[in-house]
């Protein structure tokens, strides 16, 4: 993870005094929240290189350093670094007192992120997936044990909001749950999107460079991960390990990135049993002007996402295998998909094979399976999309990306209408009330409409180059309201028209533009089965 090529290179010996302004404006992003550099200004010494600790501070140059970052763009841990460079001290020493404070997550910011380092060692010392208890707020329902391999969620579920904020050690301010729960990290609506949930697969056909000798060169010093029907908590320096220290270059080019979006980046993990990862880290632009709910927003959907899939499980749902909340980035982590997303698949990225009609009816079935799973336990996924439909070694489709989920009233297409300032999902996938924000299961049945004639057409859902940019009103403007034998995708092979036909009219039911005429997806999935049925 190389740090900025413009600014001068940093190492142990520099000054804190010459670090650059995003560096320390990090470190205050880190540390500021919930007054965490108190614990920081207390290991701070009074001689840098004395035997003999004392602290630098007094009780009122601490209360004076809290009256600055109180002020508006004010930060204590900014005005403590700055008073603090002024003794000559050092990275090393910001680093030691970092460490000594139990700050994880700044001190492996400066360790990994800047000084491409190993993770800080931790007091302690865990080399496997273990959890932290001397570093994580543990909720209510936890409660710290030694060498603990995981933390059972299914056994020990959250209290929703409360107890995730507390695990992740951020909390939200105090806005509407709803105003932080609607806002959605960008969602592309450009074709070919590469982003969000489909970066956490690729193709097994694409040749991984440099991964297969890494992993035989360091096997003796890499954890294993065995899947598990319990969430995991992963230690940072393990997800290190795997990734190649998040290595930031393409998987083509050698690297681990495989996937990217408004969330951060997808690294794929490699364990030393060839357990295949994909592991999605939230990201924090340090050269960006802070915002406050933008962070709100991006912790948010990290809950969400960690609670949603650490709860909901099913065949076709995203395996989710855990998290780690003990680095400077937030990671939750998937098992990794090897046919990648199923728009990648049907636009034959990286020139592999078209999917056959029958491959497609069956993903048809089992996507509708994991929606209908959702809704079922009064779930509203809202951005069903086929960037979001993950393929395994089978091609067995797998819901992901559940950042955007809403628990909703129950009733027949539960809903509710919320005040909220931006519209949730991607807009080809859209349906007409969701700009009134009006939440219910028929949501997802509009957008599983819209997939279907992905699967049947084999067409992008946005194509500026057609008469009209999205498929949908591409489809209702030039196609037969019962024939769609003329825009069949001729790469999947000689289509069963009465089949084909068939399925385009479960298309059309999911996405009729009244919610009321509009049907649930359970109610079409028998439809399906007998579709399938018929192959």
């Amino acid at each position: 993870m190389p740090t900025n090529s413009r600014e001068k290179k940093i190492d142990y010996d520099t000054y804190i005094r010459d670090l650059p302004f995003s560096t320390q404006r990090y470190l205050s992003f880190l540390l500021d929240p919930d007054q965490l550099w108190k614990k920081f200004v207390i290991h701070v010494p009074k001689k840098v290189d004395s035997p003999n600790f004392q602290e630098r501070y007094s009780s009122m140059q601490v209360k004076l350093f809290e009256e600055r970052g109180n002020k508006n763009n004010g930060s204590s841990t900014k005005c403590i670094i700055e008073d603090w460079g002024t003794q000559n001290s050092r990275v090393k020493h910001l680093l030691k007192a970092l460490t000594e404070a139990e700050l994880y997550a700044a001190a492996d910011y400066l360790s990994v992120k800047i000084l491409r380092q190993d993770p800080v060692q931790r007091k302690t010392s865990a080399t496997s997936f273990s959890s932290h208890s001397d570093s994580l707020p543990y909720p209510p329902s936890f409660s710290p044990r030694q060498n603990i391999d995981s933390v059972d969620l299914d056994e020990k579920k959250f209290n929703k909001d409360k107890d995730i904020s507390e695990l992740t050690g951020q909390s939200l301010p105090q806005s509407s749950v709803d105003d932080v729960l609607y806002h959605r990290i960008q969602s592309y609506d450009v074709y070919p999107s590469n982003d969000a949930m489909a970066g956490l697969s690729l193709n097994s056909t694409i040749k991984h460079k440099n991964t297969d000798n890494y992993t035989k060169e360091n096997k003796d010093n890499l954890p294993v991960i065995q899947p598990q029907t319990k969430t995991q908590e992963f230690s940072y320096k393990a997800l290190c390990l795997i990734t190649n220290d998040f290595d930031g270059r393409n998987l083509e080019e050698g690297g681990r990135v495989i996937g990217s979006g408004g969330f951060g980046k997808v690294y794929l993990g490699l364990p030393a049993n060839d357990y295949k990862v994909a592991i999605k880290a939230l990201k924090f632009d340090e050269d960006a002007k802070p915002d406050a709910q933008y962070e709100a927003m991006m912790t948010k959907q990290f809950q969400t996402e960690l609670e949603t899939l650490s709860e909901y499980r099913h065949e076709n749902i995203v395996p989710f295998l855990g998290f780690s909340v003990d680095g400077y980035q937030k990671c939750l982590v998937y098992q990794y998909m090897p046919n990648g997303s199923l728009e990648d698949r049907l636009y034959c990225l990286h020139n592999t094979d078209p999917l056959l009609w029958q491959q497609r009816v069956k993903i048809s079935h089992g996507t509708a399976e994991g929606i209908v799973y959702l809704n079922t336990n009064k779930l509203v996924h809202r951005d069903i999309k086929s960037a979001n439909i993950l393929l395994d070694e089978n091609f067995s489709p797998k819901v992901g990306d559940f950042a955007t989920v809403r628990l909703a009233p129950s009733g027949t297409g539960f809903s509710s209408a919320v005040s909220t300032k931006l519209v949730i999902g991607t807009s080809a996938y859209m349906a007409p009330e969701a700009p009134r924000f009006d939440i219910s299961a028929k949501l997802d049945s509009f957008a599983f409409g819209v997939v279907l004639l992905e699967l049947l057409t084999g067409l992008p859902p946005l194509d500026e180059q057609r008469s009209e940019c999205d498929l949908l009103s591409y489809i209702q403007e030039n196609c037969d309201e019962t024939d769609i034998s003329k825009y069949l995708d001729t790469k999947a092979g000689s289509w069963d028209i009465d089949l084909a036909n068939s399925m385009y009219e479960v298309s059309r039911q999911c996405y009729e533009n009244k919610k009321k005429d509009r049907v649930l997806v359970s109610e079409i999935l028998p439809v399906l089965q007998k579709l399938v049925n018929k192959i």
